[in-house]
């Protein structure tokens, strides 16, 4: 959105705060990740109507789809991570951050503390019941 004068903008007219803030020009980009609107890079200006043009908007769209990349590859970071089912760390990161939180531990000389539940016989019970039953066990332990 490149308004010129958002004072004169019928889609404005019961903003009380573009009217209250007396604001003249808008710049708006919305950032898409995966077709979900996630947010928006919003530029307002109080002191000159059509201070932004085309290449401010293209310089923000620019922008946008740098933000738009950063926060998909947040959430496929998360994805790697976690497992899907529990949302509890993947075992490669868990025993990542154990290792770093060891070595805070040891740094500050403060005491660790670890506690870890196994399930016994998840596997026989997803082998006779299925996977579906075996994650819903786990996802009571949890």
């Amino acid at each position: 959105m490149l308004l010129n004068d958002a004072q004169e903008d019928a889609r404005f007219a019961d903003v009380g705060s573009v009217l209250n803030l007396q604001i003249l020009s808008v710049l708006c980009v919305p950032f898409v990740v995966k077709g979900v609107v996630r947010g928006a890079i919003y530029l307002e200006n109080r002191f000159r109507s059509g201070a932004f043009d085309d290449e401010d908007l293209e310089i923000i769209t620019y922008l946008n789809d740098q933000v738009a990349i950063a926060f998909e590859n947040a959430g496929l970071y998360q994805e790697a991570i976690k497992d899907g089912t529990t949302g509890l760390y993947a075992r490669n990161y868990f025993f990542g951050r154990l290792d770093e939180e060891m070595r805070r531990a040891a740094r500050f000389q403060k005491g660790f503390c670890l506690m870890l539940i196994e399930v016994e016989n998840l596997k026989l019970v997803r082998d006779l019941y299925g996977h579906g039953v075996g994650d819903r066990v786990l996802l009571e332990v949890v």
